[in-house]
């Protein structure tokens, strides 16, 4: 008789046998989503079963109905964070129990314990027995800081930009790159996530980790934010590819009410006062800053999908730092006026080379953040996610004018572009008291410019010899 030989089928086999004596509760969930889990007993303390428990999200109608075990216990996992929830309990002999105003934290499993009050007492109320989780999250492995909306909102970040909001975790610190230290580590090593998934400077560029953060770009607006976490040391398989710490930006859901916010920013010379500067006082010029933002929100379908979207259009305008000539004095600026003149003269008249700007003159910067988001609930937990962060900056950097260093003029400085879009899709399956599924897909591209001031084709053909090589000067 021939002998069988073990094959995908007998593998499948194996791997469903396993799966059927998988636990019947499992309480982590992802670093996007959170989760509900309690138990539903009787007056006495006795567990009641297959009673349903309905939980529903009052702002977009979503709903995810689970039944108690046999021990009493619920599990709904992969809930969208914030709130307000509703949760309702219902058994056939028993008075219903209801449970509103429920606010989920990113990555909290919310506990409750319900005691069901039996129909034949007639009772003025329904006593509903609530411990919420402490501080400290065993779900949550390692020191971390969450932040829920209204300190989003209520933190005044001058520079819309949502990274900042790191320093508010006692373990982070700010480094003179810019970037963020976490947990003594250095500040290239983190992982800078959105809704849990991968968006950060893929080449480690700069210090802060944001895509296009050579131009000084920013992550994304800040209004399309609902949660910022700092994760210290996350002991979690589903994160890698950091040494450092995690910071995860949780964003906001549209929901069935239309939502407008429109922000609008000045700053003008005029409105700044005098600089105080070691050669004296001196006036603020070139100093601009002018910024406007847009978010909508609302439903698609009521009750089913949802859109979000969030802009910002910023341009700021300001001197080359350090000292100037024309401004400060000559000692603090390292080289005399008569010298300047002399040497442009003998660029610009000599060879028909512009050297550019010699003393102050304004540097620009703009910016601009595009956020979409778009969700879709196809019922009892199962849901799909879409967005799109977009991301562009172009700068003007500043020429060498630090002191003890030679002069650059503006024809030595270079403009920097950046372009970072980065589209997902994230779709979400509930599989009852056995757990969860999510399935991500991330395509990021970015594009990083850096373009001379100056005319080099036209600085070669002075500075080459006639024999091809290039003379010193």
């Amino acid at each position: 008789m021939p002998r069988l030989r073990p094959g995908l089928p007998v593998f499948i086999l194996l791997l469903a046998a396993l799966w059927l004596r998988a636990p019947t509760e499992l309480t982590a969930q992802s670093q996007t989503t959170s989760a509900m889990r309690g138990m539903v007993v009787d007056v006495g303390g006795m567990p009641i079963a297959e009673a349903t428990v309905r939980i529903r999200h009052a702002l977009t109608g979503a709903e995810r109905t689970v039944i108690t075990s046999v021990q009493g216990r619920f599990l709904a996992l992969l809930l969208q964070p914030g709130g307000p929830y509703a949760l309702t309990v219902t058994r056939i002999g028993y008075a219903e129990s209801a449970e509103e105003g429920i606010q989920l934290q990113v990555g909290e499993t919310y506990t409750a314990e319900i005691v069901l009050q039996d129909r034949a007492v007639e009772v003025e109320g329904v006593a509903v027995n609530v411990e919420r989780s402490a501080i400290f999250n065993p779900d949550q492995v390692g020191p971390a800081t969450l932040l829920d909306q209204r300190t989003v909102e209520s933190v005044p970040v001058l520079s819309r930009d949502v990274t900042e909001l790191a320093i508010l975790s006692p373990l982070v610190r700010t480094t003179e790159a810019g970037g963020f230290s976490v947990g003594g580590q250095n500040d290239r090593y983190n992982a800078l996530l959105v809704d849990g998934l991968l968006n950060k400077d893929a080449f480690g560029l700069t210090a802060g980790g944001v895509p296009g953060g050579q131009a000084g770009a920013k992550l994304l607006p800040i209004d399309a934010v609902a949660q910022y976490e700092i994760l210290v040391a996350p002991y979690d398989a589903r994160l890698s590819g950091f040494a450092g710490g995690v910071m995860n930006a949780v964003t906001k859901t549209g929901t069935n009410d239309w939502m407008v916010r429109g922000l609008a920013v000045g700053r003008h010379s005029s409105l700044m006062g005098d600089l105080t500067l070691p050669s004296g006082p001196a006036e603020a010029s070139g100093v601009e800053r002018t910024l406007v933002g847009a978010t909508v929100s609302g439903p698609i379908i009521r009750d089913k999908a949802h859109f979000l979207v969030s802009t910002e259009f910023e341009r700021r305008s300001q001197p080359p730092a350090g000292y100037n000539s024309g401004r400060d004095l000559a000692a603090l600026v390292g080289i005399e006026p008569v010298a300047i003149q002399a040497f442009q003269s003998l660029m610009e008249d000599g060879y028909g080379v512009e050297t550019g700007v010699a003393g102050s003159y304004p540097l620009s910067q703009t910016l601009a953040n595009v956020f979409a988001r778009a969700d879709w609930h196809f019922g009892n937990g199962n849901r799909l996610t879409a967005r799109n962060v977009f991301a562009y900056a172009d700068n003007d950097e500043s020429p060498n004018r630090a002191p003890f260093d030679p002069y650059e003029f503006s024809s030595n400085a270079v403009f920097r572009t950046s372009g970072s879009n980065t589209s997902s899709l994230q779709f979400f399956t509930d599989l009852g008291n056995r757990g969860g599924n999510e399935i991500d897909l991330t395509v990021q591209r970015t594009t990083d410019r850096t373009n001379p001031a100056s005319d080099l084709p036209q600085i070669e053909a002075v500075l080459r010899s006639p024999d091809g090589a290039y003379t010193a000067t």
